[in-house]
């Protein structure tokens, strides 16, 4: 039984509850700002943690339960238990990190057993994504879908690659100082901490002209063009101008096994994602479309959790993160999609 898409009027089409996925992005923010309190003690499973592992059991399970209904076909079956056990791979490797965690009291070395678990998500949810694609496309692509499984990976790899690789320096006087970009009507002025004084001094960049000025001077300055009521005065931080790029620095075998694992997770995950997206373009507008695009919103999220965390906490594992309300809430999108979706059948 495949999904006779164009046979349905869009009267029977199943439109999305906002206020649904209003309630979601909520939670979202009510379960971050609330998990930002808890105490974190990394001996202990705690509601926030629990509900986490407990948002991918649910996906997994709703997944399922769509495979069931399609169990006479032979494309669609296969694909959407295909997801469950995906959803499921990943909700064992939960459970593992806090059996070794909270159980056994070990830290988690990096990669280790639970990121079987975690990975194996990704060849599953890559496999559903491709075969709804290929049915829908009789397994020929074209350039721009083409384009987006290439380009996405392969931009989110090199900005992972070079922010491992290269050290970013931000000298410690740019942050203490604030440095500030001034715009005054249409010039720009830069205010840059100088290198050569231990005294605060600062410069202002003026048509490629500098000229030193110390904090009471910028003071005085800011409170002259505040004055004219005519002038737009903004101040932007500009510490970005500042960075200093350093050498590549030896690392033990230990920090290479995590970046090469760091490289096989950007890549799944964003290859992941990328199918997404064509995924919902190619339903668009069809009795399922509604189903995808929530599919890739909850998709999109989880790829949105998986970035920020290979690329700003594998080093600092932090409990407290934003990212578990972020892979909670992609989770529970993919549930209404999947409930939208079986709706259909």
């Amino acid at each position: 039984m495949e999904p006779q898409a164009d046979k349905k009027s869009s009267l029977e089409k199943t439109e999305i509850n906002y206020y649904v996925v209003a309630a979601i992005f909520a939670a979202i923010v009510v379960f971050d700002v609330a998990n930002s309190w808890e105490p974190q003690i990394d001996s202990q499973l705690d509601f926030f943690e629990l509900m986490r592992i407990l948002g991918f059991a649910a996906a997994s399970i709703f997944a399922f339960s769509v495979a069931r209904r399609y169990w006479g076909s032979k494309v669609f079956g296969k694909a959407y238990t295909s997801l469950g056990i995906g959803y499921g791979l990943y909700f064992i490797g939960d459970v593992l990190w806090y059996v070794y965690q909270v159980g056994y009291q070990v830290s988690n070395p990096y990669p280790y057993y639970p990121d079987i678990g975690y990975f194996g998500f990704y060849p599953f949810a890559i496999y559903h994504l491709r075969t709804n694609v290929n049915f829908m496309t009789n397994g020929k692509l074209s350039r721009s879908q083409k384009a987006v499984l290439i380009s996405i990976p392969s931009v989110i790899l090199s900005i992972y690659l070079f922010a491992e690789l290269v050290p970013i320096e931000a000298p410690y006087s740019i942050q203490a100082l604030s440095s500030q970009l001034i715009n005054i009507g249409n010039t720009a002025y830069s205010i840059v901490p100088t290198t050569a004084s231990s005294h605060s001094t600062q410069y202002v960049v003026i048509e490629n002209k500098f000229y030193d000025l110390v904090p009471s001077d910028l003071q005085s300055l800011a409170s002259n063009q505040q004055q004219d009521k005519n002038q737009l005065f903004y101040l932007i931080p500009t510490s970005i101008f500042n960075i200093k790029f350093g050498h590549t620095q030896p690392h033990d075998q230990a920090w290479y096994n995590g970046f090469w694992m760091g490289n096989a997770y950007v890549v799944a995950t964003s290859l992941t994602f990328a199918y997404a997206i064509i995924g919902a373009q190619l339903f668009r507008g069809k009795i399922l479309g509604t189903a995808w695009g929530l599919l890739l919103l909850g998709i999109g999220l989880n790829w949105v959790a998986d970035v920020q965390y290979y690329f700003f906490s594998i080093t600092y594992y932090d409990r407290s993160s934003p990212v578990h309300g972020i892979w909670l809430g992609g989770a529970m999108i993919v549930c209404y999609a999947l409930y939208k979706h079986k709706k259909h059948l």
